[in-house]
């Protein structure tokens, strides 16, 4: 998430869902989307209220509302999703926070057509991975590796599976293209490999640019994608996106090295 709005004043004003983020959600969930839209400025006013507290930005976000809030405690994020999945991403969030690379859960709200989340902000939250160090990724992804081992949310070899077969035409980054049917092809099989062995333990699934922060006692993760599956997936990501060399993020994060190599290899095919 970038921050996009200038600052409010005065009291908490009804916030209003950017028009991208209005065409993506209809687009993708055109049965709940509507319906969501209807509600979720409403929802996020009134949890503004309940935490006496005035928005000071409108965050940039592909599938949600998401806004910056001052209280007299500090800063919150409150998020509004109409994604099905929403409720274990906020448990995978809390997760993160109970490991400490995260900022902490205060709240989470289920409707018939939304989840809102309220989360502490991190804070000055500038974007991390292209400046971080490869020492404090590594230590990064092997904090991770110390979750308990839990069975409650999918396995991410599932997810690329569906891309790959499916072409990714859905959900990609901004400016990328879907793969080509031969590189999705070439990549089915070392998936394939991989999932053998896959471990079960749970990973963050999605360290993308936006969703490593600095945060006043070091990096936080965001964003969770609320998934289980080998480290070595969320190392060969994080490479993938922060520059750093493969193999020696890798050693950092003690990792096995080929299967971040061949991880590395299924992400870029479906366009992670």
């Amino acid at each position: 998430m970038t921050m996009s709005s200038t600052p409010h004043s005065g009291h908490c004003p009804l916030p209003q869902v950017p028009a991208a983020v209005t065409e993506a959600i209809c687009d993708r969930w055109p049965g709940r989307g509507p319906r969501w839209l209807a509600a979720a400025p409403s929802e996020i006013f009134a949890l503004c209220q309940r935490y006496d507290g005035r928005i000071r930005q409108t965050f940039s976000a592909r599938y949600g509302l998401v806004v910056s809030v001052e209280t007299s405690h500090g800063h919150i994020v409150l998020k509004s999703t109409p994604d099905p999945d929403a409720p274990l991403q906020a448990a995978a969030a809390r997760q993160l926070a109970a490991l400490r690379v995260g900022p902490p859960v205060h709240e989470v709200i289920e409707s018939e057509f939304a989840t809102s989340i309220v989360m502490e902000q991190v804070l000055p939250g500038v974007r991390a991975i292209r400046n971080a160090s490869i020492d404090e990724l590594g230590e990064l992804l092997n904090v991770l590796k110390t979750a308990p081992v839990t069975l409650e949310f999918p396995p991410i070899s599932a997810w690329l599976r569906n891309r790959l077969v499916n072409g990714a035409a859905t959900d990609l980054p901004p400016g990328v293209l879907a793969a080509s049917a031969e590189e999705r092809a070439q990549a089915l099989p070392v998936l394939d490999d991989l999932v053998r062995d896959e471990s079960r333990t749970f990973i963050h699934g999605d360290i993308s640019s936006g969703n490593v922060l600095r945060g006043p006692f070091g990096l936080r993760l965001i964003d969770p994608r609320a998934a289980t599956g080998d480290p070595e997936y969320d190392v060969a990501v994080l490479a993938l996106k922060s520059g750093h060399q493969l193999a020696e993020l890798a050693r950092r994060a003690a990792a096995n090295s080929a299967r971040v190599e061949a991880w590395a290899m299924v992400a870029v095919a479906a366009r992670v």
